[in-house]
């Protein structure tokens, strides 16, 4: 019980800080306006890029999810890896969207995702637009299918001049992948190509020869940027967003407990 009134008064403190009157909210939009929304103003775009993408990976993506299992309490975040980058050129976009660190052997970006971040492809998606803000052609290493098959479709759309047969609202994470579109349109399709690399790949497969050791290092570098990427969100929401989803969970285990009861219960009285 002290624990429980000791979280609430620490949670009240960073509804405070945020402006948030939680008194006359309940506890899933006090939660939504914790986390923030995408920007509704346009984002800045990438400059146009006249080289041809490589044919081999040369960011890496990766995204991140707490709580995926709860996404009404889930934080995502996105993660890149650059190989044999430095610092020395960040583009006005990725200075907007992420926060990078120059560590051996390559740069490192990072980003927390706002909004309803309530699936692992919308946080790989988030990686892919922060991947394409850059100034250069981009071959991204992805490790989700589901973003790969997705991503190539937007690119084929861009070489031909297309718009998706259905509005992007209509689509499921349609607010980013609209911003994927035009991202791509601003760079140029032949600056991009989107290659599948195996997630979780360890350095004995890579001496196998089962992958190749770049992609194993840069997913592993990928997913590690993307979990610091949470943090950004700040130390308060996640304490928050934990609070939230083990109270859920409690929750569950309560209602599964009293099904079990009254379930037992008819059983014993039938027998009887």
């Amino acid at each position: 019980m002290v624990r429980r009134e000791s979280q609430k008064q620490e949670a009240e403190q960073i509804y405070q800080s945020k402006g948030i009157k939680a008194e006359l909210l309940n506890a899933r939009q006090v939660f939504s306006k914790a986390r923030g929304s995408i920007p509704s103003e346009e984002l800045l775009r990438p400059n146009r890029c006249h080289q041809v993408a490589p044919s081999k990976p040369n960011v890496y993506t990766d995204g991140s999810l707490w709580h995926g299992r709860r996404p009404i309490w889930s934080l995502g975040a996105a993660g890149l890896w650059w190989p044999l980058r430095d610092a020395t050129h960040i583009s006005p976009a990725e200075f907007e969207l992420a926060s990078w660190e120059e560590e051996q052997g390559g740069l490192k970006m990072c980003t927390a995702l706002p909004g309803f971040g309530g699936s692992s492809t919308r946080t790989e998606l988030c990686a892919g637009i922060l991947a394409l803000a850059s100034d250069n052609p981009v071959n991204v290493g992805t490790d989700s299918k589901a973003f790969m098959d997705k991503a190539r479709y937007v690119i084929d759309l861009v070489a031909k001049g297309q718009q998706p047969r259905r509005p992007w609202g209509s689509h499921r994470d349609g607010d980013l992948w609209a911003i994927f579109h035009q991202f791509a349109i601003a760079k140029g399709h032949e600056a991009i190509r989107v290659t599948k690399v195996k997630g979780h790949a360890t350095s004995v497969m890579a001496e196998k020869g089962e992958v190749e050791a770049e992609d194993e290092k840069g997913n592993d570098s990928a997913d590690a940027a993307a979990k610091q990427g949470n943090e950004l969100h700040g130390e308060g929401i996640c304490k928050i967003a934990s609070w939230f989803a083990g109270r859920q969970q409690r929750y569950i285990y309560l209602i599964k407990d009293i099904h079990t009861y009254l379930i037992e219960g008819a059983a014993i009285k039938k027998d009887t």
